[in-house]
């Protein structure tokens, strides 16, 4: 998602903004070599506005560090 979410910036900076309506895709495509769940998880994710998806990434940083950290100490 984060490297979704870096190339669609990329390609908005790239390309006249004239020719970009923001309404092309409402939703994620499906990815037909993924499950169905992982679909899903992909497209709730891609809904996210990037404050509320960038404390999402650092939530799950937090858990992971505190979880590895508690393990090993």
């Amino acid at each position: 998602e984060v490297e979704r979410r870096e190339l669609k910036t990329i390609w908005h900076a790239q390309v006249d903004q004239e020719l970009i309506p923001l309404h092309i895709v409402p939703f994620l495509p499906v990815n037909p070599s993924f499950s169905a769940t992982r679909n899903q998880g992909r497209q709730k994710l891609a809904r996210y506005e990037l404050k509320n998806f960038n404390r999402f990434i650092y939530d799950i940083l937090h858990e992971v560090s505190r979880r590895y950290y508690d393990f090993i100490q």
